[in-house]
């Protein structure tokens, strides 16, 4: 583990380095260098997946590091090649003490510890089993399974659950840990790593918006602390409905599922676990915020320029969410006065356009990119029963059980946009945070209006941690420089629900390292070293078939090949162009029944499993050793891997084994 997280730190360290440089040219506070190497990554993403759509055939994925090492140069060059070769801006009223501010880094360390540390609980060995609690067994095994996929396959990014085809997914995040894994990191432990950097990072971000709208550094780090944990009213609940058992509601009852048939969300809390993709939008969106909100000493005109990279990445990193911040972006900006109208309303359009023509480009959304997607198994989901007005109303009392305390930030939010607008000058800060709870709260509720429940679920689920993000800031008006009847209606009000609200962090956290069996996802030891094997001996390219399950949130136990042994699959239910596997879906489901012949296609594997498939699994074995051309590879007692060794068009008495698809073959 030491070995892939100095790995993920080098590659994380190189993508961020062009944007130090930039900054390095003022002297500017250190969330305003943390934004600048978030800015640099993006670009560093966006060139090289560019570069890749534009070249013939598949581009290895550590090319991410000669586009950040050639960004990097050109940093260099203009912070020190043209002659001006001062270390800051003279008049910079940027106070140096910034630089070395502590306050800054302690909620990211506290945040990043227990990540690491909840991980490490939900995602462990027991007994010789595999134990994987919720959600890393859902969100967590489909983020593997793309960084598995980029690892091995390259960009442009190729679909590891539908034998190859193009990956019609916001999967350009995954480019980063997937890096690292073809730098000789575990993959799954280069993910990780990735997530906890950027967790620190976030935090220290979040910190100097903070300091932006006006905290002293202790109060920035308290506040922090406040929104990290995400007290409300959720947990409290939980033990209401348990009669009060505090072992049954930490290990029994999802706290996010406690609020969802008023409104479903993560917390900010739980950003720093299975949602990276998720988390590195935001940043992004909060990178472009804390330069927006930036004084001109702090910032130079070029970095001011490139902050808006992120955004025009979104629809390639998180589309749903990447959608909102791109309207917190355009609000700020059509209310920033700082510059004339017409030319707010060309950069909030020519951003725009970029941020639409990214997803096209790189085939994740568009006609036949995707769209079929929908139709896949996972998204069966029955549409919302109640009528739309009821549902909009259901969502009300929804905010409280979700955001608790952070809510009365809404008060000190209106009590600066009041003060500020009677002086007809809003500052950036408020500006922004304006929009950020505005259209969060906007898409929340609008949400539900959408029929589809799956649909509205993730788009909430994606949303109300950037809501929660704009309503931590908005506290910051009300803590330190709101009305003084304000501050004591908080004091005698706001304490008691922060008291009662700390009940959901904790059992949030004791469900994801103790919940019970319903929520665990176990992989036997039989299957475990079967898929060592297949990761081991099988070639790169290889394609298996296995019994195609749904996702863990689906009430399946999903497909291990291309997770856990980091191979394509002919097809699965994550299949993004699904119209186009359906066909062999349908085979694959009536093969593993026994009820119908071996699916066409182009494998070379079938792999079998009595957890996956319990009640046809010997009828299943049986059968393969009827089948001709067909021979046991690695085997256990419940788990076995067959090899193709002769296919139709080769001759009978071919006895090579193939080991990938067609030209990769091995002796037997």
């Amino acid at each position: 583990m030491l070995l892939t997280l100095a790995i993920a730190l080098v590659v994380f360290g190189l993508l961020s380095a062009p944007g130090w440089i930039v900054a390095s040219r003022h002297s500017a506070p250190l969330w305003i260098h943390a934004a600048a190497g978030c800015v640099s990554a993006s670009a560093a993403l966006l060139l090289t997946a560019l570069v890749a759509r534009l070249l013939p055939g598949q581009l290895d994925v550590r090319w991410l590091m000669g586009s950040a090492l050639l960004l990097a140069g050109l940093a260099a060059y203009w912070r020190w090649g043209r002659g001006d070769r001062e270390s800051s801006v003279p008049g910079s009223a940027c106070a140096p003490e910034r630089a070395r501010e502590p306050q800054a880094f302690v909620v990211g360390i506290l945040a990043t510890g227990v990540a690491a540390a909840i991980t490490a609980g939900a995602v462990r060995l027991m007994d010789g089993e595999l134990v994987v609690r919720a959600w890393f067994n859902a969100d967590g095994f489909k983020h593997l399974g793309h960084v598995n996929a980029l690892a091995l396959m390259g960009l442009p990014a190729r679909d590891i659950f539908a034998a190859g085809d193009p990956l019609a997914y916001y999967w350009l995040f995954y480019t980063i840990p997937a890096c690292a894994a073809a730098l000789g990191a575990d993959p799954f432990g280069a993910l990780v790593a990735q997530g906890l950097i950027q967790t620190l990072v976030f935090w220290v971000i979040l910190h100097g918006l903070l300091r932006q709208a006006g905290a002293s550094p202790n109060w920035a780090m308290g506040i922090a602390l406040i929104g990290w944990l995400s007290p409300s009213p959720d947990g409290l609940f939980a033990l209401l409905r348990t009669g009060g058992d505090l072992s049954a509601a930490a290990t029994q009852i999802n706290i996010e599922g406690v609020n969802g048939g008023f409104l479903n969300g993560y917390p900010l809390f739980r950003a720093s676990l299975y949602v990276p993709q998720h988390q590195f939008m935001l940043l992004g969106l909060l990178s472009w915020g804390v330069i927006f909100a930036a004084t001109r000493e702090q910032i130079s005109p070029l970095l001011k320029r490139v902050s808006v990279l992120p955004l025009i990445c979104a629809g390639a990193v998180s589309t749903l969410l990447g959608v909102a911040c791109l309207g917190v972006y355009g609000l700020a900006r059509l209310c920033d006065t700082r510059t004339g109208l017409t030319r707010r309303v060309f950069e909030i359009g020519a951003v725009g356009l970029c941020a639409l023509a990214v997803p096209l480009l790189f085939g994740i959304v568009g006609p036949g990119a995707g769209d079929s997607g929908l139709d896949s198994p996972i998204f069966a989901a029955a549409r919302m029963r109640p009528e739309p007005w009821v549902r909009l109303l259901l969502a009300l009392p929804g905010l409280v059980l979700l955001f608790g305390v952070s809510l009365f930030g809404l008060v000190g939010l209106r009590e600066v946009l009041v003060r500020q607008m009677r002086r007809r000058s809003l500052e950036p800060i408020v500006v922004l945070t304006s929009a950020i709870c505005g259209v969060g709260m906007a898409v929340l509720l609008g949400s539900t209006l959408i029929g589809s429940a799956r649909i509205a679920q993730e788009m909430q689920l994606r949303v109300a941690i950037l809501t929660s993000c704009g309503l931590t800031i908005a506290c910051v008006w009300l803590v330190c420089n709101g009305p003084r009847a304000d501050r004591r209606a908080l004091l005698s009000v706001g304490l008691p629900l922060l008291i009662l609200g700390m009940a959901s962090p904790v059992l949030d956290t004791l469900w994801h390292v103790a919940s019970v069996r319903k929520w665990q996802l176990r992989v036997p030891a039989d299957d475990l070293a079967v898929l060592a094997a297949v990761r081991k001996d099988t070639a790169r390219d290889a394609v298996f078939l296995q019994y195609p399950a749904l996702p863990f949130v689906s009430l399946g136990p999903d497909v291990w090949i291309p997770i856990l042994a980091g191979r394509q699959v002919l097809v699965s239910p994550r299949a993004t162009h699904w119209a186009r596997r359906a066909p062999q879906y349908d085979a694959a489901l009536r093969f593993f029944d026994e009820r119908g012949a071996l699916p066409e296609g182009d494998y070379d594997y079938v792999y079998l499993s009595r957890s996956l498939h319990p009640d046809s699994y010997e009828e299943v074995m049986a059968r393969m050793e009827r089948e001709k051309g067909w021979q046991k590879g690695a085997c256990r007692a419940n788990a076995c891997l067959w090899q193709r060794v002769i296919r139709e068009d080769e001759a009978p008495g071919d006895t090579q084994v193939r080991s990938g698809k067609a030209g990769h073959l091995r002796p037997a």
